[in-house]
């Protein structure tokens, strides 16, 4: 399973970071800065540049609570073993 984050701040004062809480996995409790990545795709005649972070964000209800109901807390999935040097 991959580690879940709870973000505690989004900075962008100098660089654009997230900082958050691992709230799951062997990681428990430590505090995680994420920056942004650059992807750039070379299989175009020209280059396409991305940046972003490298997050999935996932929403957990079901049918029968959502009704009614705003969402209230929303939770980061990410695969980043080796960003967040998580070895378990």
């Amino acid at each position: 399973n991959e580690p879940r984050l709870q973000v505690k701040a989004l900075h962008t004062n100098v660089i654009n970071v997230i900082e958050a809480f691992v709230i799951t996995g062997c990681a428990r409790g430590d505090i995680v800065i994420i920056p942004r990545i650059t992807l750039i795709q070379t299989e175009y005649p020209f280059e396409f540049k991305i940046i972003q972070f490298p997050l999935k964000v996932f929403f957990a209800m079901t049918i029968n609570n959502s009704k009614g109901q705003s969402l209230s807390m929303a939770k980061l999935n990410t695969r980043l073993r080796f960003l967040l040097n998580i070895q378990c």
